[in-house]
């Protein structure tokens, strides 16, 4: 069974388990849509890159590398992990040169089964890996995820900073326990949730690519911590 299959079977089923998980979907959509809002409403792109990043920071705690809220690193610096990419495509072989296929139950692959999101609107995944290890050390590109969207559709809000700003509020809504993989499947679905409720207004081959990228850049960038924050603040 899949690292994310045990707890979706367990909330397909009506339960007190499947009402929690409910609540915490409806919190976490809440808190997305509260936090942008503004006298214009909310725009498409940040809520999608906003969700995105917040997957992105529970693949790096449910990978259990490092502490995402306490570690040594500088904020914005990339990490890479073989836990995150299984985690974010499922135990399948990226080497070579054939397509990427991410399992159903992967982080990435539950994104890609979304009906309303056909296959012709999901990004290559060998391309979203490659155009992230080769722009590592571009210019202007700190605390963001790497994007092939339009320059009109970039987010204005940083996703290193979106994170950071939003870790606490999600912790307070996940249930005490929850495992850091529950976790990170309240995150997915909310993404989801998200995706599916702004299709309308964007075209799916830029809201896919967004979250998609948004995903994979963020759970290889360590987030920003209250440490590092404090620190900067004094500078």
């Amino acid at each position: 069974m899949g690292l994310l299959d045990a707890f979706r079977k367990k909330n397909e089923e009506p339960s007190a388990a499947a009402e929690e998980s409910k609540r915490v979907l409806d919190s976490m959509v809440q808190l997305v849509w509260g936090y942008l809002k503004d006298e214009r409403g909310v725009r498409v792109e940040d809520a999608i890159s906003l969700a995105a990043t917040i997957v992105g920071e529970r693949v790096i705690d449910a990978a259990g590398n490092f502490d995402m809220r306490a570690h040594d690193f500088p904020p914005g610096h990339r990490v890479f992990s073989d836990i995150v990419n299984t985690l974010l495509i499922g135990d399948v072989d990226a080497s070579g040169d054939k397509p990427i296929v991410p399992t159903p139950d992967s982080v990435i692959g539950t994104l890609y089964g979304i009906p309303e999101f056909p296959a012709d609107s999901h990004p290559p995944l060998r391309q979203v890996f490659e155009s992230f290890a080769s722009r590592l050390h571009e210019d202007g590109g700190w605390g963001k995820a790497p994007l092939s969207v339009p320059q009109g559709h970039l987010p204005f809000r940083l996703p290193l900073q979106v994170g950071f700003e939003t870790r606490k509020p999600i912790d307070g809504m996940l249930p005490a326990h929850y495992s850091k993989k529950e976790a990170l499947f309240a995150a997915t679905s909310t993404l989801v949730y998200v995706l599916r409720a702004t299709r309308q207004h964007l075209d799916p081959k830029i809201a896919m690519a967004l979250a998609v990228e948004t995903v994979h850049g963020m759970s290889k960038t360590a987030p920003m911590t209250e440490k590092a924050f404090a620190e900067m603040q004094k500078q």
